[in-house]
């Protein structure tokens, strides 16, 4: 089984060993395999920093609130509450969709 590391450390061998098997196109799947896991890892990086961003926002919130600085706090939460990828599922939306019975789109959401 080729794992993304051995893919990526070890490209021009893996590639002959495809070739040897007949696998057709082998350099320009093996192209596309290492660019898709870039733009995952980019994906997760940007993920990642969201989500950092968003819990710092939490936090804030939390102070503000405890302080009794409400309408601070609610300032803040609007670009808090929604991180992307979309969470649909637990309910983080804002704007449009809320209480239409509609769920918001992504482009809502961001």
């Amino acid at each position: 089984m080729l794992t993304i590391k051995l893919i990526s450390e070890e490209t021009d061998r893996v590639i002959k060993g495809l070739n040897k098997k007949h696998f057709p196109n082998a350099e320009e799947a093996i192209q596309k395999v290492l660019d898709i896991d870039k733009r995952r890892r980019e994906t997760q990086q940007k993920l990642d920093a969201n989500l950092s961003e968003a819990k710092k926002k939490a936090a804030m919130i939390g102070q503000l609130m405890k302080q009794g600085k409400t309408e601070e706090a609610g300032k803040v939460r609007p670009s808090a509450t929604c991180t992307p990828p979309c969470r649909r599922d637990r309910l983080w939306h804002h704007g449009p969709g809320i209480g239409s019975g509609k769920p918001p789109t992504v482009q809502q959401c961001w």
